[in-house]
């Protein structure tokens, strides 16, 4: 009876209820949807005169913001943006503003990319996460990684004093703030299955570039990805045409970094991956690094894996290195380091002893022309994203004649940093890196096997990227290559601030299990 009486009264209720205000006219609704139907017979007229990589980009951009719209909570749409952001470093998607056709050695313009929108989305939700749990201050930093950026920034602008082209050097000013937000936002992730993420999809992009280059290496053909950044590919003559790889990243060598940064973090993940599918993962994006590093043929790449590799095996694994199992695993990767060099060995001497048309020795005379202008300037250098403009005008000892009337710089990292913004500059540069060593040193003991891999992982790669520096004018030329290098930057922050686990037993532990039963 009483069911019938309760099942009654819903019914009546509802029956009875007034027409909802949804029936009603929405004036400001209805404009709307006039106004998005009028607008779209000339957008559509607009977009079809678009170059298809523009195109792609505002399509691309109405399928993220709208998924984005899907998620309500403001956790789920951090992850969404993290996801979306790690994705996007290897593609080249962008709307450039007063762009300088031709420009070498930094920001040709103002860019507009999916990397900007997404890193200020992070940066926003991280703010607005963060007053609304009343902390302070809104944003955590390491001081030992903060003081060379704020030293390497302090110096960007003095340079400016010194430039000739002022509009070039407010271009890398800008895109150097863009870059610090992305390492603040990145060691901000203060989750570690932030890192994690992170971590897989950064490997995710070792594993799709690796892929593109062995087809465009094995086929010698464009993919027709010009849209997402890629470059025609370059021929070298080595007994015989061979193409080198570009990826989407742009030229080999520049791929060449991209592959030498990532492989000892993929290696560091599948030494300590306690999952087996996320072990064979990360093996397989090391082995398909290994072959698409191979395909950029750039020597100064490969030069670098004998360093950093070992290392890795030798720090990741100090604390079980007499252990049978690491004999094992070490006796595994021999074994695949001795078959990879013995099938690719031919096109390795190649690259080695062939002629290169003087690309090697053409450094040395181009070192001597920085040295020269560094001389003149020490202090403030020429002015940062200035030295392509200049080096020929400024070189006292006619090694810079080499260029033949192109604008170029010299090929060494150092090099080109110090002669842009003077030793003070260099100092700063050097230091952002060596920070993240003696983090990753301090850190070593206190943190988990996992997060100290991770550390141990980037730590090499960066130690790569400073090798290859001596011979090329490495990652600062390209904002996708400077956004992975901050990236791992901030991660080592995110992952030194980590506190370690709860000691079982200890007071603390036992206070919070009483706490919660």
């Amino acid at each position: 009876m009483d069911l019938q009486v309760s099942v009654t009264t819903v019914m009546n209720r509802f029956f009875s209820a007034p027409l909802p205000r949804a029936t009603k006219p929405r004036w400001p609704a209805l404009f709307f949807h006039l106004l998005a139907g009028l607008l779209v017979l000339p957008l559509a007229v607009y977009f079809s005169e678009l170059e298809f990589k523009y195109l792609f980009g505002i399509f691309g951009a109405v399928v993220i913001f709208s998924l984005a719209l899907t998620r309500h909570d403001s956790d789920k749409l951090f992850d969404y943006f993290l996801v979306v952001f790690a994705l996007i470093i290897p593609v080249r998607v962008n709307l450039g503003f007063f762009y300088r056709a031709g420009h070498v050695g930094g920001a040709a313009g103002i860019d507009v990319s999916a990397i900007n929108v997404s890193i200020f989305i992070l940066l926003s939700l991280l703010i607005y996460k963060a007053i609304k749990a009343r902390k302070w201050p809104l944003l955590q930093y390491e001081p030992a990684l903060l003081w060379p950026h704020a030293l390497f920034f302090l110096a960007m602008l003095w340079s400016v004093s010194a430039a000739d082209d002022k509009l070039l050097s407010l271009f890398e000013i800008l895109r150097t703030a863009v870059l610090i937000t992305v390492f603040f936002v990145i060691m901000n992730l203060k989750e570690e299955r932030h890192i994690r993420i992170l971590v897989f999809l950064l490997a995710f992009g070792v594993f799709s570039q690796a892929v593109l280059a062995l087809i465009q290496y094995r086929t010698g053909e464009n993919l027709g990805l010009r849209f997402l950044g890629e470059e025609a590919i370059v021929r070298q003559m080595l007994g015989g045409v061979i193409s080198r790889a570009t990826g989407t990243i742009g030229h080999p060598n520049t791929l060449a970094y991209f592959f030498e940064i990532l492989l000892p973090l993929t290696l560091a993940m599948t030494l300590v991956e306690k999952k087996t599918s996320l072990r064979i993962w990360y093996f397989t994006s090391f082995v398909l690094g290994m072959a698409g590093i191979l395909t950029t043929l750039s020597r100064a790449a490969w030069l670098t894996l004998p360093v950093s590799l070992p290392l890795v095996f030798i720090l990741v694994l100090r604390r079980r290195i007499f252990r049978a199992q690491t004999v094992l695993v070490f006796g595994l990767f021999a074994i695949f380091a001795a078959i990879f060099l013995s099938v690719n060995y031919p096109t390795i001497q190649k690259r080695f002893y062939y002629d290169d048309y003087g690309s090697a020795r053409s450094r040395i005379p181009l070192n001597a022309a920085a040295l020269s202008i560094i001389k003149q300037f020490p202090l403030t250098g020429v002015g940062v994203n200035n030295f392509a403009q200049v080096f020929q005008k400024y070189d006292l000892s006619g090694g810079a004649r080499i260029l033949r009337g192109y604008s170029h710089v010299v090929h060494n990292m150092y090099l080109l940093v110090a002669g842009e913004m003077g030793i003070v500059g260099l100092l700063a540069f050097v230091w952002m890196f060596l920070a993240v060593f003696l983090v990753a040193f301090r850190a070593r003991n206190r943190l988990e096997e996992w997060q100290s891999a991770v550390l141990i992982g980037v730590s090499a790669g960066l130690l790569a990227q400073m090798i290859h520096g001596l011979f090329d004018p490495g990652f600062r030329m390209l904002m996708s290559l400077s956004t992975l290098v901050y990236t791992l930057l901030g991660i080592a922050g995110a992952v030194s601030l980590m506190k370690p686990p709860l000691a079982a037993g200890s007071p603390t532990t036992a206070a919070a299990l009483e706490k919660h039963g």
